[in-house]
């Protein structure tokens, strides 16, 4: 409680000390002409004593107001520098709250931003004084919300939403309104900056979907791999036993052809399973060098002749391009292999299969072309996943583990490359390797 200085109630004072004075003054006339004998003749006459009279306490009154209207003026001036002390505490608190604050009047205009409002906003106090709350926002249901808040009755009503500054950060609002007497006087809005909890759900949605594709992996696993597995293991199996009792030599060395392809077989299963790992856990890493494309499409041919013979359906070579190129031979010839092994699978016995290469400006590109079943329009974007099956049915007629297509995306990705496939039911399919040809630096 501040203490009342005598100067600021100096003048009250000298006003009722001179109503006193006049009061002592008059009570001390009387009393001399009393004694004098001249109080007779004078208290003839009232008027002659009437101001005294009044003068008196109308001094004392007039001192005690102007006390009185001192004092409440300083308990107003105490008030005031309170409320400055308060609002000062207020405009520090909400400068400090992780959260951007806005007020508005009752027009909806902006009178009040902390700095955290300022800094997510990235506007200057000119930008953001008098401007309408819905021109900070890209959404227009927040100046909407407002604009409702101000014009319904003042119940204190709130509203929460989520929406976008201009900034570019995302943002969740709440608002709340200033109640008056008959309608809001304005509109508290507060915003947390959820960018980051975005990002954090986004990257939990991410592993939960590569969790599920796990878990679908191993079920797919499960259910075609160990059959895969399982087949060329019982011919490889198979084909020893009858070579190990077989006389003639030329039969046993057959069986153990057949066993090798078998076997080369159950490799390539195997070597596609790994990759198909490899690419879920790191990038794919290659070891590129100068290698001659006709050589890399002459061994894959090679590998896979047999194969094609066994089905009676012929490969078809064209070197339309026989440059160099920079790539992993080793990669790349299994990427061929896959393609082949799928164009001679899913074939019809008298089929032919056409491996080529081209260039085409800057890039060079391997085709496999066939004659057999085609994949439906609907199917051609889920192919290239792994453990994927055109038939997923127990009782399909094609084998096959579905690693091969996801493991030739994964060696083109790789290599900077794309993967292009055109295909029509019925009439065949056409895939596509597009490589890079590397840079004369390189060579």
């Amino acid at each position: 409680m501040r203490l009342l200085l005598p100067r600021e109630y100096l003048s009250g004072i000298l006003v009722m000390s001179l109503g006193f004075v006049f009061n002592l003054a008059y009570w001390s006339y009387k009393y001399s002409i009393e004694k004098s004998g001249i109080y007779r003749e004078l208290s003839m006459d009232p008027l002659a004593t009437l101001p005294v009279l009044l003068s008196a306490p109308l001094f004392i009154i007039i001192g005690y107001y102007m006390i009185k209207e001192r004092s409440l003026r300083a308990q107003v001036e105490e008030s005031k520098g309170k409320l400055r002390e308060t609002f000062s505490e207020l405009q520090t608190i909400l400068h400090t709250v992780p959260a951007g604050v806005i007020t508005t009047d009752s027009s909806g205009l902006v009178n009040f931003f902390n700095r955290r409002a300022k800094e997510d906003l990235g506007l200057e106090d000119r930008e953001l004084i008098a401007t309408e709350v819905g021109e900070l926002f890209r959404e227009p249901e927040v100046g909407e919300k407002v604009k409702e808040l101000l014009s319904s009755e003042p119940r204190g009503e709130q509203a929460v939403l989520e929406a976008t500054l201009r900034s570019g950060r995302v943002v969740q609002v709440s608002m709340s309104q200033m109640p008056g007497n008959h309608r809001p006087e304005g509109v508290v809005i507060a915003f947390v900056d959820i960018s980051m909890l975005k990002d954090m759900q986004k990257k939990l949605e991410d592993a939960y979907k590569e969790l599920k594709e796990i878990e679908e992996l191993k079920s797919n696993i499960i259910a075609n791999v160990s059959h895969e597995l399982r087949t060329p293991i019982t011919i490889i199996k198979g084909f020893i036993e009858i070579a190990m009792e077989e006389k003639n030599e030329e039969d046993r060395i057959n069986n153990l052809k057949s066993a090798l392809r078998a076997l080369y077989r159950l490799n390539n299963i195997v070597e596609d399973l790994i990759q198909v790992a490899r690419a879920k856990r790191m990038p794919f890493k290659l070891q590129r060098r100068r290698i001659k494309i006709e050589d890399v499409v002459n061994r894959a041919v090679e590998k896979k002749k047999a194969d094609a013979e066994e089905k009676e359906i012929k490969i078809e070579v064209d070197h339309g391009y026989t440059g160099e190129m920079i790539a992993d031979p080793e990669n790349l010839e299994h990427a061929l292999l896959n393609l082949i092994d799928n164009a001679i699978k899913f074939n019809h016995p008298g089929g032919s299969v056409r491996v080529s290469t081209a260039r085409r400006d800057g890039w060079v590109v391997l085709s496999v072309s066939d004659t057999g079943i085609g994949i439906p329009k609907e199917k051609l974007e889920e192919i290239f996943k792994p453990l994927t099956q055109i038939d997923p049915t127990p009782t399909r007629r094609y084998g096959g583990t579905g690693t091969g297509l996801a493991v030739v995306k994964s060696i083109t990705d790789a290599h900077g490359g794309k993967l292009e496939v055109e295909s029509e039911p019925g009439k065949g399919s056409t895939f596509r390797i597009v490589l890079p040809v590397a840079p004369p630096i390189l060579w």
